[in-house]
Parts: C-alpha cells; sequence; structure tokens
C-alpha cells in the first residue's frame, strides 16, 4: 500500500487502540487479513492478561495496548490491502484499507435469528423476558 493509505490506516488504528483502552474487558479478538494477489494472509490477536498475543505467518508475539496500530500498520505496507476486523461482546468493527481508501463499518453481533425475541415466554416458563435471549447469551452466562 501507499504512504497515505498507510497513514490513514495508522490513524483509523490508534483511534481502535483508544477504543480498546475503554473496553478492554468487552474484547473478544481481532483479526487481520492482510491480501497478495490472490493470497490471503491471516492475523489472530487475542487478549492475554493486559497485553495482546498476535499469531501471524508462524510466529507468536506479545504485544502492548499501544504497540497494536505500529504494529498492524508496518506490516501493511508490504501487502496490497488490510481488513482488520475486532469482535467484542455485542459488536464487531471492520476496518478495510487497499491502495484506494480506508473505510469503517460498525455493526451489532447478532446470534442466530432462531433465538426468541423481546417479550416472548420460553418453553416451560411462565416468565416474560425483556431482552434478546440470543444477543445476550453472553451477557447473561457472566451474570449467572
Amino acid at each position: 500500500m501507499d504512504r497515505r493509505t498507510t497513514d490513514k490506516l495508522n490513524f483509523f488504528l490508534k483511534g481502535l487502540e483508544e477504543r480498546l483502552k475503554e473496553n478492554w474487558d468487552y474484547l473478544k479478538k481481532i483479526t487481520a487479513l492482510y491480501k497478495s494477489g490472490a493470497k490471503d494472509y491471516e492475523a489472530v490477536i487475542i487478549p492475554e492478561g493486559e497485553k495482546l498475543r498476535m499469531s501471524f505467518y508462524g510466529r507468536n508475539e506479545l504485544l502492548e495496548k499501544d504497540e497494536l496500530a505500529r504494529t498492524l500498520t508496518e506490516y501493511s505496507r508490504a501487502y496490497e490491502a488490510v481488513t482488520v476486523i475486532v469482535e467484542e461482546r455485542g459488536t464487531v468493527l471492520c476496518i478495510e484499507a487497499d491502495n484506494k481508501d480506508v473505510k469503517m463499518k460498525t455493526r451489532d453481533n447478532v446470534m442466530g435469528d432462531a433465538s426468541p425475541f423481546h417479550c416472548e415466554k420460553l418453553p416451560g416458563g411462565e416468565r416474560e423476558y425483556y431482552i434478546k435471549i440470543g444477543q445476550a447469551d453472553e451477557l447473561l452466562k457472566e451474570i449467572g
């Protein structure tokens, strides 16, 4: 990627670093998909204590929270495009960068369509639930 695009990507990733500092407990994993020609290379980043473990191209690295943007930007210089997918509890953030532009999308992390909806009674129970069960499964497991 060219310098202008990598600088813009670095700007987006710096914002992501700040978001992660605030929402560290909600982070599940980060996936970076680097594209070169017809091949895709995947980097998986998972939280480990107060640091991040990055597995990419057969190597494992332990990163500080504030090294994430610099590391992902350095790797992106050697590739044509990169897609960074951040999975948090409840949301998915996607940053896509190529030689043309850098884009960011956010969407809710919806579980399946087969779950009961707002205020439906569950089979065998008389209680009405005022939350969407499928979307709150992880939260409900944590609070018991």
